[in-house]
């Protein structure tokens, strides 16, 4: 696994023979810029990157399984089991107030086309839990309650 800030170093560094003496088939992490990529996986010599986007305290992701130098730096998708079992969705952000943006009709979050910027999304989902217990979630929260309650 990798992380991307990594690679940056590394690829900062001059180049050795050792880089490229190894079996693997696929690279799999998360960060790796676009700018650093091509570079990153020629020079390692790494037939696929396996690239998820996520964040630590998020409850989604996608993946993007780049062969053969195809599909550098893009977000990813889900497949469709995953997208089954944790729906996600690419909403319309407002940088400014640090929220996604709602229609005013319905109070929900707007879909935004391919190839446009926005924030994943995923619903929050009760988890199953003893009787007694309080209900439980998915997400687990930030370190502040307000925070949590923004999101």
């Amino acid at each position: 696994g990798y992380i991307g800030e990594l690679c940056r170093y590394l690829l900062a560094g001059p180049p050795t023979p050792e880089e490229k003496q190894h079996n693997l088939r696929i690279a799999i992490g998360n960060g790796l810029r676009p700018e650093i990529w091509d570079q990153f996986q020629k020079r390692c010599n790494l037939p696929e990157i396996g690239e998820f986007y996520g964040a630590t305290e998020g409850n989604a992701f996608t993946m993007n399984h780049c062969k053969e130098y195809k599909g550098q730096g893009a977000v990813g998708k889900q497949g469709p089991l995953l997208a089954l079992a944790r729906p996600t969705y690419i909403v319309k952000f407002d940088v400014e107030t640090e929220e996604p943006v709602r229609d005013p009709k319905t109070g929900f979050c707007i879909p935004v086309p391919e190839n446009v910027p926005g924030e994943l999304i995923s619903p929050i989902k009760a988890l199953p839990t003893p009787a007694g217990q309080p209900e439980a979630t998915d997400f687990e929260g930030y370190t502040s309650k307000e925070a949590t309650e923004k999101k």
